[in-house]
């Protein structure tokens, strides 16, 4: 989309990212980056002040192409230094052998195990910097009209609602999407 106007005054397309996991933040960042402003949506609080995160917990093995996302967004370095490299996996059969097994035989490549929470914290810090995005926490999707681009959301504390519109809606809102 770099360089896509909505033909409004030539400016670009308004972005709304509902779901700020993974994806979105890292959707999110992608836009601003490349100069739309994005409104970032979240059912939850912001898992940076949470004092306990309920949901998935477990590592993630991040492969060259979630390496290549992070470049993009200018943050493969910084997760790589939280990283555990991972060089193979290792195989047991029934007779209680092992073997391990390489991810590269070739050029002796690894795969990154790095903490799902921290991924995260780390694009959404990235994401509260750049001034192209504003994130808002504890918005529930309750209504959407694609079509018009119109998103009604309830938060979750104290349960007023407000409307919002935007030129492109993403659902990055995981298995129960509401965009969806």
């Amino acid at each position: 989309m770099n360089g896509v106007t909505n033909g409004i005054g030539g400016e670009k397309p308004r972005i709304a990212v509902v779901g700020a996991g993974l994806v979105g933040s890292l959707a999110a960042l992608q836009f601003g980056l490349m100069g739309h402003k994005v409104d970032l949506y979240e059912y939850r609080e912001d898992i940076r002040t949470a004092e306990l995160v309920v949901g998935r917990s477990i590592n993630l093995a991040l492969s060259c192409r979630g390496r290549a996302a992070l470049r993009d967004v200018g943050l493969e370095e910084t997760l790589l230094k939280h990283g555990l490299p991972m060089r193979g996996r290792m195989l047991h059969d029934v007779n209680g052998n092992r073997k391990v097994v390489p991810y590269d035989h070739v050029n002796n490549q690894a795969i990154y195990s790095v903490g799902r929470k921290f991924l995260n914290e780390v694009l959404l810090n990235a994401a509260e910097k750049n001034p192209n995005i504003t994130m808002k926490f504890n918005q529930k999707l309750v209504d959407c009209n694609l079509k018009a681009g119109e998103m009604t959301f309830m938060n979750t504390v104290d349960k007023s609602t407000s409307t919002s519109s935007a030129d492109l809606v993403i659902g990055a809102d995981g298995a129960f999407s509401a965009v969806r």
